[in-house]
């Protein structure tokens, strides 16, 4: 059986300035979050993200080449806005890392592959 505890917590002066300070970050991180979650509940998934996803479904190495444009405008876009560095930075190593158009694996880059010469590469389906 489970039994319910309470406790009184007595803080003094500068620790209960200290708590203060970190609720009201935990108060921010939380509003923030519930501000994004409002934002993209209202947006829903964009027809382009759905148009992208069925096309990359039906024909990845033509759509390869479609998705890879709309990442490079996605990245232009985030570095012309101050603030959006780090997503600019993230949405260029997704644009880096996208699978090869012309092969069924994904792009090796010299100096990622192994140096051992009796290593086999492993070539991942689409």
């Amino acid at each position: 059986m489970l039994t319910g505890r309470r406790f009184r917590v007595e803080f003094t002066a500068e620790q209960a300035e200290y708590a203060e300070g970190i609720a009201s970050v935990c108060r921010a991180v939380w509003n923030i979050g519930l501000e994004q979650r409002r934002e993209y509940r209202r947006r829903g998934v964009g027809v382009i993200e759905i148009v992208a996803g069925v096309a990359v479904a039906i024909k990845p190495r033509y759509a390869a080449y479609i998705v890879a444009a709309w990442l490079a405008g996605i990245i232009i876009n985030l570095l012309s806005y101050p603030g959006f560095y780090d997503v600019a930075l993230r949405d260029f190593g997704l644009l880096l890392g996208r699978p090869d158009p012309g092969s069924t694996g994904f792009c090796v880059r010299p100096g990622l592959a192994s140096t051992d010469p009796g290593a086999q590469l492993i070539s991942l389906p689409l």
